[in-house]
């Protein structure tokens, strides 16, 4: 099998994925996205980073940051898997789909006053189904990315447009959305499905935005048969 590399999004950690990463394939590897946006040149450096004819699976941010990187070496990206991922973070300039820019301001803000309870705020949008134990990890686990880290990715978020590259991708691509995403709206991977040549698509899976941490065991036989099509 092609090498694995899942890439986290924002404000979760990349071990958050590795019941994911397990389900579908024996020795997976990682990257954090927080950590990426936090540097110069974020996609560069996760380009940089992959080996040859690498299986890319990016979540929200962390997808965002993959199309990037599959634009800028595409020799190096086998297949492209996009989980609850947008082209653009905000809706605004013609584009309906986005999250609503106002609430990205006001995490902005909160992260400023009240890491710990924006933090909240945002894994309970995140998740249908996590009670409040959950919350409370994910809230120590988002805390300790450091508060820098993650501001730096709400700037990536508020400024990176991807729509007119999109269409530039050329690696077969998998788009995956869960139905109840609060963050990222459904109709941002119908967005994507429709414009990456020759996408495939799985628009309607049951969960919320977390998916790939609440129900890795529903993703995984998704992108699965999706890599076991392009090996026939």
């Amino acid at each position: 099998m092609a090498p694995l590399v899942l890439v986290s999004g924002w404000a979760y950690p990349s071990r958050a994925l590795e019941p994911l990463g397990r389900l579908l394939a024996p020795d997976p590897r990682f990257q954090d996205g927080n950590e990426l946006v936090a540097g110069s040149s974020p996609a560069a450096r996760l380009a940089g980073s992959l080996p040859g004819s690498t299986v890319l699976v990016g979540w929200s941010m962390g997808g965002m940051l993959a199309i990037e990187a599959a634009l800028l070496t595409p020799e190096r990206v086998r297949a492209l898997v996009l989980v609850n991922t947008t082209p653009r973070f905000s809706a605004g300039d013609g584009f309906r789909a986005g999250h609503p820019a106002e609430r990205l301001m006001v995490l902005v803000r909160g992260m400023g006053r009240d890491p710990e309870v924006a933090l909240a705020g945002f894994f309970a949008l995140a998740s249908a189904t996590s009670g409040e134990e959950g919350i409370e990890e994910r809230v120590r686990d988002g805390k300790r990315i450091g508060e820098d880290h993650l501001l730096r990715g709400l700037d990536y978020l508020a400024r990176t447009d991807l729509r007119d590259a999109v269409p530039g991708l050329r690696a077969p691509t998998l788009v995956c959305h869960a139905r109840k995403d609060r963050i990222v709206p459904g109709r941002a991977g119908k967005w994507l499905a429709e414009r990456v040549p020759g996408a495939a698509a799985e628009l309607s899976l049951p969960g919320a935005h977390d998916l790939p941490v609440n129900a890795p065991g529903v993703l995984a036989p998704r992108i699965r048969a999706f890599l076991d099509a392009l090996n026939s």
